[in-house]
Protein backbone atom coordinates (compact mmCIF):
# COMPACT_ATOMS: atom_id res chain seq x y z
CA UNK A 1 0.00 0.00 0.00
CA UNK A 2 2.80 2.41 0.88
CA UNK A 3 4.35 2.09 -2.60
CA UNK A 4 1.03 2.98 -4.20
CA UNK A 5 0.76 6.10 -2.03
CA UNK A 6 4.19 7.26 -3.13
CA UNK A 7 2.77 7.87 -6.63
CA UNK A 8 -0.19 9.98 -5.46
CA UNK A 9 -0.17 13.74 -4.96
CA UNK A 10 -2.86 15.23 -2.76
CA UNK A 11 -3.86 18.91 -2.84
CA UNK A 12 -1.63 21.04 -0.61
CA UNK A 13 -4.39 21.61 1.93
CA UNK A 14 -4.81 17.84 2.46
CA UNK A 15 -1.87 17.73 4.89
CA UNK A 16 1.28 15.64 4.85
CA UNK A 17 0.37 12.70 7.08
CA UNK A 18 -1.06 9.59 5.48
CA UNK A 19 -4.16 8.19 7.11
CA UNK A 20 -5.64 4.98 5.75
CA UNK A 21 -9.25 4.42 6.72
CA UNK A 22 -10.40 0.85 6.19
CA UNK A 23 -14.05 -0.07 5.66
CA UNK A 24 -13.52 -3.82 5.98
CA UNK A 25 -15.25 -6.82 7.55
CA UNK A 26 -14.17 -7.97 11.02
CA UNK A 27 -12.10 -10.86 9.68
CA UNK A 28 -9.99 -8.51 7.51
CA UNK A 29 -9.34 -5.86 10.15
CA UNK A 30 -6.28 -7.52 11.81
CA UNK A 31 -4.34 -7.38 8.53
CA UNK A 32 -5.00 -3.65 8.24
CA UNK A 33 -4.23 -2.98 11.90
CA UNK A 34 -0.81 -4.59 11.28
CA UNK A 35 -0.04 -1.84 8.72
CA UNK A 36 -0.41 0.89 11.35
CA UNK A 37 2.83 2.80 11.77
CA UNK A 38 4.58 1.34 8.73
CA UNK A 39 6.15 4.08 6.66
CA UNK A 40 4.38 6.74 8.72
CA UNK A 41 0.96 5.35 7.82
CA UNK A 42 -1.83 5.74 10.38
CA UNK A 43 -4.52 3.08 9.97
CA UNK A 44 -8.01 3.42 11.43
CA UNK A 45 -11.18 1.44 11.01
CA UNK A 46 -13.98 3.33 9.32
CA UNK A 47 -17.56 2.72 10.37
CA UNK A 48 -20.20 2.56 7.65
CA UNK A 49 -21.61 5.90 8.74
CA UNK A 50 -18.28 7.31 9.91
CA UNK A 51 -16.97 10.69 8.86
CA UNK A 52 -14.16 10.81 6.31
CA UNK A 53 -12.36 13.59 8.16
CA UNK A 54 -8.64 13.09 8.10
CA UNK A 55 -8.65 10.16 5.66
CA UNK A 56 -6.28 10.40 2.71
CA UNK A 57 -7.06 6.84 1.62
CA UNK A 58 -10.24 4.80 2.05
CA UNK A 59 -9.92 1.07 1.52
CA UNK A 60 -13.24 -0.54 0.62
CA UNK A 61 -13.29 -4.23 1.47
CA UNK A 62 -15.80 -6.83 0.32
CA UNK A 63 -19.31 -5.40 0.58
CA UNK A 64 -22.64 -5.47 -1.25
CA UNK A 65 -22.87 -3.40 -4.44
CA UNK A 66 -25.35 -0.91 -2.93
CA UNK A 67 -23.03 -0.21 0.00
CA UNK A 68 -20.04 0.15 -2.33
CA UNK A 69 -22.01 2.66 -4.43
CA UNK A 70 -22.83 4.71 -1.33
CA UNK A 71 -19.14 4.82 -0.35
CA UNK A 72 -18.10 5.92 -3.84
CA UNK A 73 -20.67 8.73 -3.79
CA UNK A 74 -19.42 9.88 -0.37
CA UNK A 75 -15.81 9.90 -1.52
CA UNK A 76 -16.05 11.34 -5.05
CA UNK A 77 -14.89 14.96 -5.17
CA UNK A 78 -13.12 14.60 -1.81
CA UNK A 79 -9.30 14.58 -1.82
CA UNK A 80 -9.41 10.92 -0.77
CA UNK A 81 -7.95 8.00 -2.72
CA UNK A 82 -10.44 5.12 -2.86
CA UNK A 83 -8.92 1.65 -3.13
CA UNK A 84 -10.91 -1.57 -3.29
CA UNK A 85 -10.15 -5.25 -3.48
CA UNK A 86 -12.16 -6.08 -6.54
CA UNK A 87 -10.58 -5.06 -9.83
CA UNK A 88 -13.99 -4.28 -11.37
CA UNK A 89 -14.65 -1.61 -8.76
CA UNK A 90 -12.35 0.86 -10.57
CA UNK A 91 -14.67 0.58 -13.55
CA UNK A 92 -17.58 1.23 -11.17
CA UNK A 93 -16.26 4.46 -9.61
CA UNK A 94 -13.45 3.67 -7.18
CA UNK A 95 -10.04 5.07 -8.06
CA UNK A 96 -7.93 1.92 -7.74
CA UNK A 97 -9.17 -1.65 -7.94
CA UNK A 98 -6.88 -4.50 -6.88
CA UNK A 99 -6.97 -8.03 -8.24
CA UNK A 100 -5.01 -11.30 -8.13
CA UNK A 101 -4.18 -13.52 -11.06
CA UNK A 102 -1.75 -16.45 -10.99
CA UNK A 103 -0.64 -15.36 -7.50
CA UNK A 104 0.27 -11.90 -8.82
CA UNK A 105 -1.28 -8.64 -7.69
CA UNK A 106 -2.46 -6.25 -10.39
CA UNK A 107 -4.57 -3.11 -10.38
CA UNK A 108 -6.87 -1.04 -12.52
CA UNK A 109 -7.23 2.73 -12.23
CA UNK A 110 -10.06 5.15 -12.86
CA UNK A 111 -8.40 8.36 -14.03
CA UNK A 112 -11.71 10.26 -14.16
CA UNK A 113 -12.47 9.51 -10.51
CA UNK A 114 -8.92 10.46 -9.54
CA UNK A 115 -9.18 13.80 -11.36
CA UNK A 116 -12.60 14.64 -9.89
CA UNK A 117 -11.13 14.19 -6.40
CA UNK A 118 -8.36 16.69 -7.15
CA UNK A 119 -5.66 14.04 -6.85
CA UNK A 120 -2.76 13.51 -9.21
CA UNK A 121 -1.26 10.14 -9.96
CA UNK A 122 2.13 9.74 -11.58
CA UNK A 123 2.13 8.60 -15.20
CA UNK A 124 4.48 5.81 -14.23
CA UNK A 125 1.83 4.30 -11.96
CA UNK A 126 -0.82 4.54 -14.66
CA UNK A 127 1.49 2.74 -17.10
CA UNK A 128 1.70 -0.14 -14.60
CA UNK A 129 -2.09 -0.44 -14.41
CA UNK A 130 -3.67 -3.30 -16.31
CA UNK A 131 -6.50 -1.00 -17.41
CA UNK A 132 -7.09 2.75 -17.05
CA UNK A 133 -10.68 3.97 -17.30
Amino acid sequence: MQKLLDFVQWPEDAGTSRRLCAAVPDEDWPAFRALDGQGGLKVVRLARDGALGGCQVVYLGQMPVAEFTQWVRRIEREPVLSVCENWRCARDGAMVGLGMENSRLYFEANSGAISRAGLRVGARLLRLARTVY
